[in-house]
Formats: structure tokens, C-alpha cells, sequence
């Protein structure tokens, strides 16, 4: 018994400290061996004269604690009925959870990063939970993202290109239907719970009595996490609007947030290895700037220069940042203990 405490001991600091390197390695590559780090301090060397750039990269920094602030209380929100979280502890949890998915493809590690701090919930069930709130976030990105889309698309791109009206009209309802529906059922989310508990294979019937949380989220409380989630989505757009407009790119709110909402939209569809997150969205967002620049003849070098300088802000100040704070916290986390699993 002894010996097999001092080995649960053992790895769980294997993992801790494997966790720690692979972030860190994660970082570096993005930063120093994709050159990143050049490209983003070129960025803010040539406009930290200015006062109105220092004070935007300070309310992002702000904005950055907000948001995240706003996840830990949703995800505390939503664990209410298995335990109570208190917020410092989620606030914690979420950060190392950052650290943890900076690494995995499409930020799935997230979970394991979040649901390993707690200390009565059982993992699968806080996995499952935590999967609720990246739910409501992905439909506060897809119905944001699919109205600013279809405007977008009306007033820009539509007009340079040879597709038909009513051929672009019809994929428009079909997006649109299924973004609906996706909705349906994230609101309906509790019956997940009978479905999944058919459809699993026999060998998996012990994980399928975890499925019952999917159950005690009713539509009232889905709304209020689904509230939260667009809360989120306003402060992270708002950041992206606040550097585009710091580093010269001449947008204004509204259009601001159509383009932001584009951007987040196209980004949600492709699957990404976060290894290469960053590249890919610096070129999506270039492209859809481009279009939206097109008609005016102001997309110079100095405008392209602003919006990857803006782009790669985010990505540091949302992910990077927190992913270093999380390290801190990654230490606190238990991958080997018993747990209450009733």
C-alpha cells in the first residue's frame, strides 16, 4: 500500500513537470524559433510612443483578468450542484487549464487542466460539466460569428464574386438552421443524459452513469451560462477592436465587430494543432481584412502590419500570458488521488 502511494506520488509529479516543459516548449517555439516573438515586439516598438497604445495594452491586460474572471465564475456556476468551488480555486483551475491546452490540438487538454484541482467532484463528471461550458461558449462564437458572417458577406464579398445570389442564399439558411439547431439542443442539453446511456457500447456502461449531469442543467440555467458566454465573447472582441484601433487600423466599432466575429467564426471551423494556431490565425485574418479593405484601396503594408500586430496581441495576452500564470498553479493539481465518486 505504501509502495503504491509513493508511486501515485511519483507520477504525479512526472506529469506536473512534464506539463510545465511542454508549455514552456510550446511558448519558445511560437515565440523565438517561429520568430513570433520578433514579429510582436517589432509591433509594439513601433508604436509604444504613442500614449493611446499604452493605455490600450493596459486595458487589455485588464480586459484579459476580466475575461478569464468570467469563465471562472461560469465554470463555478455549473459545478454548483456537485461542489462548492470556492472562486479563487476556480480561478486557479481555469488558468492551469490554459497551460495544460496551450500544447493539445483544438485546446483539449483544457478539461484535464480544470478537473484535476477539485476535490470531491469525480473527474468524469466535472469533464462533462466543463464540456457544457465550452458548449455555450462555442455557441456564443457561431451565433455572433454567423450573423456577422451573412452581413459581411452581403456588403463585401459577395459583390467581387461570381456566386449566385440564391446559391449563396440557400447555404446562408442551411449554416443558419444548423446553427439553430445546435442551439436546440444546447438549451435541451439534458437529454444527452437517456441518448448517450442507449448508445454507448456495454463496456463503457460505468462511464455512462456520469451522464447524469447532463440532466440537472435545466434551460433557465443554460441561458444564464449562455449569458456569461457572450459576456466573455464582448470583452474578447472588444480587446481585438482595442489594439486593431491602437495600432492605426482604420475600423470603427461596428465594423470592428463584424470583422472580429468573421474572424472567430472561420477560426471555430478549422481545427487547428495549437502548434500552428497562431500562423494560421494570423492568415486568416489578413484575408478577411484584405476583402473588407478591398473596396476602399487602404490596405497598405503599414495597415497589414497593424492588424497582424493587433492579431498576435490577443494571442499573447489571452493565451500566452495565462498559460505562464498557470504553471503556477499546474503544481496544485492531483491526477492520482482517491475521490468521493458518488
Amino acid at each position: 500500500m505504501v509502495a503504491k502511494t509513493k508511486v501515485k506520488k511519483t507520477w504525479n509529479i512526472l506529469i506536473k513537470i512534464f506539463i510545465v516543459i511542454a508549455a514552456y516548449g510550446f511558448l519558445y517555439y511560437q515565440l523565438f524559433h517561429e520568430q513570433k516573438g520578433d514579429h510582436i515586439a517589432r509591433a509594439f516598438e513601433n508604436y509604444s510612443e504613442s500614449a493611446k497604445v499604452l493605455w490600450s495594452l493596459a486595458a487589455v491586460l485588464l480586459l484579459m483578468l476580466v475575461n478569464w474572471s468570467i469563465e471562472a465564475f461560469k465554470w463555478r456556476y455549473l459545478l454548483n450542484k456537485e461542489e462548492e468551488v470556492p472562486f479563487t480555486r476556480s480561478f486557479k483551475a481555469v488558468f492551469a487549464g490554459i497551460t495544460v491546452s496551450i500544447f493539445t490540438p483544438n485546446r483539449t487538454g483544457e478539461f484535464l487542466g480544470r478537473v484535476f484541482i477539485l476535490k470531491k467532484t469525480n473527474p468524469w463528471k466535472a469533464i462533462f460539466i466543463t464540456i457544457v461550458g465550452s458548449f455555450s461558449q462555442l455557441m456564443a462564437t457561431l451565433v455572433v460569428g454567423y450573423i456577422s458572417f451573412v452581413i459581411f458577406a452581403y456588403r463585401f464579398w459577395l459583390t467581387d464574386l461570381y456566386v449566385s445570389d440564391y446559391l449563396f442564399t440557400g447555404i446562408a439558411v442551411f449554416v443558419g438552421i444548423m446553427v439553430f439547431l445546435l442551439l436546440l439542443l444546447y438549451l435541451n442539453v439534458r437529454v444527452l443524459d437517456p441518448v448517450l446511456r442507449k448508445l454507448i457500447n456495454s463496456r463503457w456502461k460505468k462511464i455512462g452513469q456520469y451522464f447524469s449531469v447532463f440532466s440537472r442543467f435545466n434551460t433557465s440555467k443554460l441561458i444564464k451560462v449562455f449569458g456569461l458566454s457572450l459576456l466573455r465573447y464582448l470583452v474578447f472582441t472588444f480587446q481585438f477592436i482595442l489594439l486593431l484601433q491602437a495600432f492605426k487600423v482604420p475600423v470603427n466599432v461596428f465594423e470592428g465587430i463584424m470583422l472580429v466575429s468573421v474572424l472567430f467564426f472561420i477560426m471555430t471551423a478549422i481545427p487547428t494543432i495549437t502548434l500552428a494556431e497562431l500562423g494560421i490565425r494570423g492568415s486568416v485574418i489578413i484575408s478577411v481584412f484584405n476583402i473588407f479593405f478591398e473596396n476602399t484601396g487602404i490596405f497598405t503594408e503599414a495597415v497589414k502590419f497593424g492588424v497582424f500586430a493587433a492579431s498576435s496581441g490577443v494571442w499573447l495576452f489571452n493565451l500566452a500570458l495565462p498559460a505562464l500564470i498557470g504553471t503556477i498553479f499546474i503544481f496544485q493539481l492531483r491526477f492520482f488521488k482517491k475521490r468521493n465518486n458518488s
